[in-house]
């Protein structure tokens, strides 16, 4: 009978490179990276020379995706014309940056403003995350196609069009389209009736990114949320300050110290900040802004182990 590999080193791997992604967002955030006037290809490179600034990191395990305004309409695959943010615009992130050979797999969309309609896109997806994460948990046998359909139906009972013929895939150590490619078996869509807890063929558990994109096509807006689905260690995502300390991040996250960041980066001022109205009527009243930028971040907590 064979030896079925521990799993335990290899999902802290996961939650670590995921923990570091957090953190480069967060961060991002916080420099006021995300601002009118600047192009989708500006973003991306200042966020790709951040990455190397915090950890030293110049492999992606997939394209990194900045999307703003029209184009989040667009899907992963696709190269539109670039665009350059706009005042009360919607935009999103799509990074896979890898870690000492892991990687990680991070989306989240951003709001400049206050249009209702695009902080509604915005709590929206990730509120459907975090009803997937909690149905997943309460299903022990689902498959790929139970879970797929049950975020269609969520996100059509809000309103908008689902934008994938997928939530999802395996996540691993990189590079991990190698394992899977174009299986159904590997990805969260409907031609996959096989139980997602289903062992790997070496007995090992398989871990799965959770991967939501919603659209409005007469609004010309799109969202998008991505992070690791069986890998415990965040509880349901909230919205949160987009210029949250990386410090305080990285505290709760792990006390690792390659985990830190570059001194001056958490020891520069946050600046003043104030509520959010728009936020407020939506039903998150803890949600601030600064420079009124909205970006979606988990809460924070590692489990053990």
């Amino acid at each position: 009978m064979p030896t079925i590999p521990d799993s335990s080193a290899r999902r802290r791997s996961l939650r670590e490179a995921e923990a570091k992604a957090v953190a480069l967002f967060a961060e991002a955030g916080r420099r006021n990276l995300i601002a009118p006037g600047v192009s989708e290809a500006e973003l991306n490179e200042d966020v790709y020379a951040l990455a190397f600034e915090m950890y030293g990191i110049k492999k992606y395990w997939h394209k990194r995706i900045v999307r703003a305004g029209a184009n989040t309409l667009c899907l992963y695959r696709e190269n539109p014309p670039e665009l350059v943010l706009q005042e009360d615009d919607i935009g999103f992130f799509d990074f896979g940056p890898v870690f000492e050979e892991w990687e990680a797999d991070l989306g989240r969309t951003f709001v400049l403003g206050t249009d209702a309609t695009k902080l509604r896109m915005q709590r929206d997806i990730e509120e459907c995350w975090g009803l997937g994460k909690r149905h997943f948990d309460s299903h022990p046998d689902i498959t790929g196609n139970e879970l797929y359909q049950f975020f269609v139906s969520e996100c059509h009972a809000r309103g908008w069009e689902y934008a994938l013929a997928h939530s999802g895939h395996l996540i691993g150590n990189f590079p991990h389209e190698s394992i899977h490619g174009n299986d159904a078996t590997t990805w969260i869509r409907p031609d996959n009736h096989v139980a997602m807890r289903a062992p790997a063929k070496d007995g090992s558990p398989r871990d799965w990114i959770l991967e939501l994109q919603f659209m409005d096509r007469d609004k010309r807006i799109g969202a998008f949320f991505e992070q690791l689905l069986t890998v415990d260690g965040w509880r349901r995502p909230i919205l949160m300050p987009e210029f949250v300390e990386v410090a305080d991040v990285t505290q709760d996250l792990l006390s690792q110290p390659t985990l830190a960041p570059s001194p001056d980066a958490s020891t520069r001022p946050t600046g003043s900040s104030e509520h959010c109205a728009a936020c407020q009527a939506g039903g998150q009243p803890g949600h601030r802004v600064r420079e009124r930028v909205h970006l979606a971040l988990p809460e924070v907590r590692l489990a053990a182990g």
